[in-house]
C-alpha cells in the first residue's frame, strides 16, 4: 500500500529535494492540524484563554508553509497567492464547522483568529522571500525560474 521511501528520492538536484521537503512538511502539518482540531472536547487538553492565540499561530504557520510551497513549486505570483489565501479562508471555515461533528463548537471569534493568522503568515512569507531575494540567498530557485 505505502511505498518505502528509498534514498534515491533524496539524491540529485538540491532544488528538487528542497521542493519535495517543503511540500511534505506543508501536507504533513495540514493533516496534523486537522487531526488536532477535531479531537473531541473530553479528550482535548484544557487550553483556556490561549485558544485564540493558538488559532492565530496555527493558521499563521499553515499560511507560511502554503506560501513556501507556492515558491518552491515556482508559483509565487499574485494570482497564486490570492488563490492560496482564499483556499485557506474557506478551509478555516470548513475546519470550524466540522468541529461540531465531534462535539466541539464553531466560533466566529476562532475563525477571525484563523483569518488574522492567514494574513500574517502570508505577509511573513512574502517578507522572507523579499529578504532572501535581496540577499541573493535564493539564487538556485531564481536561476531555475529563468530556465
Amino acid at each position: 500500500m505505502f511505498q518505502k521511501i528509498n534514498r534515491d528520492c533524496f539524491q540529485g538536484d538540491p532544488v528538487v529535494i528542497l521542493t519535495k521537503a517543503v511540500l511534505f512538511v506543508t501536507v504533513a502539518y495540514w493533516g496534523i492540524l486537522f487531526i488536532l482540531t477535531h479531537i473531541p472536547p473530553a479528550q482535548a487538553p484544557e487550553i483556556g484563554s490561549a485558544d485564540k492565540l493558538l488559532h492565530l499561530a496555527a493558521y499563521m504557520l499553515l499560511a507560511f508553509l502554503v506560501g513556501s510551497s507556492l515558491l518552491a513549486t515556482r508559483h509565487w505570483n499574485r494570482l497564486s497567492i490570492s488563490a492560496g489565501m482564499i483556499l485557506l479562508v474557506f478551509y478555516a471555515g470548513f475546519d470550524e464547522l466540522t468541529q461540531m461533528l465531534v462535539g466541539r463548537t464553531a466560533s466566529w471569534k476562532d475563525w477571525n483568529a484563523d483569518l488574522i493568522g492567514i494574513m500574517l503568515g502570508t505577509a511573513f512569507c512574502a517578507a522572507a522571500i523579499h529578504l532572501f531575494r535581496q540577499n541573493h540567498l535564493m539564487q538556485p530557485l531564481l536561476q531555475q525560474e529563468k530556465k
